[in-house]
């Protein structure tokens, strides 16, 4: 018995004496690693002659400070010789390092004093993959079609409109080309079928935070700032964009148009009108909301098909900022009008510019200005978070013939995460008549739209985990009227049998214009699945009722197919019929819109309107180009090597649903990747051959604004060999480092590992005659030779000597 302990002994300490270097310098391994569990991906492993393992600080350093509190980052960072943190010095402040010499993996655990909270987040951490490189020069062209056709029964008359809109984008080292044109197919007569919407160049200094743009830009500010279409020059810091969209909110509750377009007004998601306008500057004053207007919604679909949301509520604009975080903006140009044309009103300069800054995490100000030739307007905004909840006030002063004021106060709720949580929100808005914004004209009436008084107030609780509560009040007075608008509103909601069916009561009372009125809603909604669902509702008001059907998908997938229709009853029809439905294709979107209006039940009544949209772009990036989806920031043109001709390669699968492949072209365009973000897409190759290495099977982007990349798929070096080293004994060359040069390169280096059984395997090798050089004591050498056409290659035993 003591014989057997004896060699169990001897042989435990012959394997515990294992060296990981058995030669006489520092070698360098490329390992898999993992902090407190989870994955950091490969590091550099040096591994001195006697050895001690040591870590770079270089690529630790990112991914340490994300886990460890500052002093304990401090510490390490005071232990670190020569740009390299041994594993003694970890193992001094508490931490476990094992390298497993099994799978040459390495797992370090941080001890909890020095190991700060972490935060939770669904989104994937791509960020310590190395991102692709931008195109130096790279573009694309959105091209938006639709076409509109109305049919009114009673008046015997149709009107038909094709539309075209071009969106050009040209980047060249990072400065940013745009141009946007448009082709109507009805217009007058004096007037071009072609207009030009605006043009501008572009340039980021993201190490400053800053976005330059000069050319036709529209100026965005504050509450009380209004919003002007420019040709000028304007500065924004923190990346906020200088907007180009023809569709912003501005000026309280006030929304431009710049071409004919079709707007749903939703409230609380629920469509509630449905109207036809024409360019211009409206108000949701000018829309009859019978609703309550506290939380409104347009979505509105211009003369081309392009569909963009405005959202309303009380504490739009109202963030608080971190401590020393800064914003602003600053405009100077010209406003400009889109009739038959871009209009340049170079007679009357404009300057608009504000400013936020997060004076602590729980205070944040703002300044405002603006002045043109008849008004100039200045402002005050501050934002304070108390215990009991946010609250925010803001000011303004316009001088023009005579001093205008403007006053918003504004109270909401912290985000309750109680098992019942309530939500509490309360605004009041005060203007004297004479308060103009920039774009005020003596000669046009209309120009100012404030009310002298303006109150909102929200609550809600959930009174069970099922059941909500919602009150509304709203009280308006416009100026030179006696009487307030007043609207009081009462909602409950709630699921019934397991989420299926979800039921919402409501009653409402309005007093406008000395008018009183009474008014309920109903309905009832059955939830086939998460994206399909039927809703039956009645609203005494318009005498309305309603079935809906409705199905969701997500349009970031190819296939995703969206619908909505429905058929209803109210005060004005004694039919309607509407159907929107939108397809997301490979390469293109697609939708299609119809309505149908019967004041009775007959043809001769009816009103009908269709509209069929299409649109697709057109990118390169440097000698690459593809066709795809509209783009709306950046994009990625991904292509297959030569290597994997024929085979199909598929983007961001998640089960059975996909964003992008090249079943139809060889190129593939990812058209949605948002700029100065870390975002990370899946690869998948079908029937790739065994031993074909296309990484960590991500790509990975942190694109500059409206950027493009060209990136491959697979690479000639794409073949892997597996064999076992013996000696002339035939015994396991085990545990030993080597290293294989190909004739043809001699520059790179492909290093390895046998483990204990003298087996190795190497990975990202091309046809080639390879020198294979051991590092032991004899420098054994041998020469492996790698074979075109299979990936694969099991070489067996091999006796070196």
């Amino acid at each position: 018995m003591r014989i057997f302990i004896c060699l169990l002994l001897i042989v435990f300490t012959q394997v515990s004496l294992a060296k990981i270097n058995p030669s006489n310098r520092t070698i360098e391994l490329s390992v898999e690693a993992e902090l407190n569990k989870t994955d950091i991906g490969r590091v550099t492993l040096a591994v001195e002659p006697g050895d001690n393992l040591l870590l770079k600080w270089n690529e630790v350093e990112t991914v340490l400070k994300e886990v460890l509190y500052p002093e304990g980052l401090a510490i390490l960072k005071a232990k670190v010789v020569d740009g390299l943190l041994s594993k003694q010095a970890l193992e001094k402040f508490g931490f476990v390092v094992n390298f497993d010499l099994s799978d040459f993996s390495l797992k370090i655990n941080a001890p909890l004093n020095l190991t700060r909270p972490q935060t939770l987040s669904l989104k994937p951490d791509s960020r310590r993959l190395k991102a692709s490189e931008v195109a130096n020069l790279s573009g694309f062209v959105n091209l938006y079609s639709s076409y509109l056709y109305q049919q009114n029964n009673n008046t015997d008359t149709t009107d038909k409109q094709l539309a075209f809109r071009a969106e050009m984008v040209m980047n060249w080292g990072g400065w940013v080309v745009e141009n946007e044109l448009e082709y109507l197919s009805d217009v007058e007569a004096t007037s071009s079928n072609v207009k030009r919407l605006g043009t501008r160049l572009v340039h980021d200094l993201p190490l400053k935070g800053m976005r330059v743009s000069i050319g036709d830009n529209y100026s965005s500010g504050s509450y009380f700032q209004s919003t002007s279409r420019i040709l000028g020059i304007s500065l924004a810091h923190d990346f906020s964009l200088v907007s180009d969209r023809p569709i912003r909110p501005s000026a309280s509750r006030s929304f431009t148009l710049e071409s004919p377009s079709s707007v749903e007004v939703l409230v609380d998601d629920r469509i509630v009108q449905r109207l036809n306008l024409t360019a211009g500057i409206y108000s949701l004053d000018d829309i009859p909301l019978n609703e309550g207007s506290n939380n409104i919604s347009l979505r509105i679909t211009d003369i081309a098909g392009v569909v963009r949301y405005v959202n309303f509520d009380v504490t739009t604009g109202l963030d608080l900022f971190a401590e020393g975080q800064l914003e602003y903006e600053i405009h100077i140009g010209v406003p400009s009008t889109l009739t038959d044309q871009l209009n340049y009103d170079n007679d009357s300069p404009l300057i608009s510019t504000y400013l936020d800054y997060g004076v602590s995490p729980s205070w944040t100000i703002g300044f405002t200005a603006q002045a043109d030739e008849f008004i100039q307007q200045a402002g005050f905004k501050s934002i304070y978070a108390a215990n009991i909840g946010q609250f925010a006030f803001e000011n303004a002063v316009s001088f023009g013939d005579e001093t205008g004021h403007a006053y918003r106060l504004v109270y909401s709720s912290f985000t309750d995460r109680s098992e019942l949580p309530q939500d509490i929100s309360f605004g009041y808005e005060y203007s004297t008549e004479n308060f103009r914004a920039v774009g005020y004209r003596p000669d046009l009436q209309g120009s100012a739209r404030l009310r002298e008084h303006f109150i909102q107030a929200n609550y809600s609780f959930f009174n069970s985990p099922t059941l909500r509560t919602s009150f509304f009040a709203n009280l308006s007075r416009a100026h030179n009227e006696a009487q307030f608008d007043k609207s009081v509103g009462l909602s409950l909601s709630g699921d019934l049998s397991n989420n299926r069916w979800r039921y919402s009561l409501g009653a409402q009372w309005d007093e406008i214009a000395d008018n009183a009125e009474w008014g309920i809603r109903l309905s009832l909604t059955y939830k086939f699945s998460n994206d399909r669902r039927l809703k039956l509702s009645h609203q005494s008001r318009r005498n309305k009722t309603r079935l809906e059907y409705t199905q969701d998908a997500n349009q970031r997938y190819v296939g995703a197919f969206s619908l909505r229709t429905g058929i209803e009853h109210n005060d004005q029809n004694e039919a309607l019929f509407d159907l929107n439905t939108q397809y997301n294709g490979n390469r293109f979107l697609a939708s299609l819109d119809h309505a149908s209006f019967y004041e009775q039940l007959n043809a001769s009544s009816a009103y009908h309107q269709s509209r069929v949209s299409f649109a697709s772009s057109v990118a390169f990036a440097e000698d690459d180009w593809a066709i795809g989806k509209p783009i709306y920031d950046s994009f990625a043109l991904i292509k297959p090597h030569s290597s994997l001709k024929d085979k199909k390669i598929t983007l961001g699968q998640y089960k059975d649903q996909y964003r992008a492949n090249n079943a139809d072209f060889d190129t593939i365009l990812l058209h949605d990747i948002s700029s100065y973000d870390n975002s990370a897409i899946s690869v998948d190759v079908e029937d790739l051959e065994p031993g074909y290495d296309i990484g960590a099977g991500l790509v990975v982007f942190f694109p500059s604004y409206r950027s493009g990349y060209s990136v491959m798929i697979g690479t000639a070096a794409n073949i892997s060999v597996i064999a076992t080293l013996l000696d002339q004994q035939q015994q396991p060359l085990a545990l030993q480092v080597g290293v294989a040069v190909c004739s043809d390169n001699t520059e790179k280096e492909h290093k390895f590992f046998t483990n204990k059984s003298g087996r190795f395997a190497l990975t990202g090798l091309t046809p080639c005659s390879y020198e294979v050089t051991l590092n032991n004591s004899e420098k054994s050498q041998f020469i492996l030779d790698v074979k075109e056409g299979e990936q694969l290659q099991r070489k067996g035993k091999i006796y070196v000597h």
